[in-house]
């Protein structure tokens, strides 16, 4: 693998929606690690008044979510990379980074001048992953070279 694909994906904040809940739900004992909690996490479970099952079957569900926000990460930088290659040597992408307070990806480019920040709305980043909506696909692409300074190339 090049050099440029590599690239770390970083989650702030993750959550889980219904269906990751949905599976946690159903997830047989053995996939709950109730081994691994700490006394920290039990103590918060009775504190709660929740079982050790239920608290582990939450925990579940929030990896599911971090689960699916990493891949979603790792697509959308695999994107990225594709149009970095337009701009050709010296554009890098050092990583993409889950904003979850602001609902979007903050992508971190070195440019041959300077390590540069790309916001990137959650909206932008799903049509482009999971539909590749050619339309979105050149909305990031604008985004990105206006991002990294290649106004010249955004028209």
């Amino acid at each position: 693998m090049p050099a440029q694909s590599e690239f770390k994906v970083v989650i702030s904040s993750a959550v889980s929606n219904v269906e990751e809940w949905r599976c946690a739900l159903g997830a047989p004992n053995t996939e709950l690690r109730i081994e691994a909690l700490t006394e920290e996490q039990k103590q918060i479970a009775k504190r709660f008044g929740i079982s050790v099952e239920d608290y582990a079957r939450g925990l579940l569900a929030h990896r599911y979510g971090r689960e699916r926000r990493e891949s979603e990460g790792r697509a959308l930088g695999q994107h990225v990379i594709e149009l970095l290659r337009g701009l050709g040597q010296g554009y890098t992408l050092s990583s993409v980074l889950w904003e979850g307070g602001r609902l979007r990806w903050m992508l971190r480019i070195e440019t041959p001048d300077r390590a540069v920040g790309v916001p990137v709305p959650f909206e932008l980043a799903e049509d482009v992953v999971d539909s590749r909506v050619l339309s979105e696909v050149e909305k990031l692409r604008r985004l990105l070279f206006d991002g990294v300074g290649r106004q010249d190339l955004v028209a």
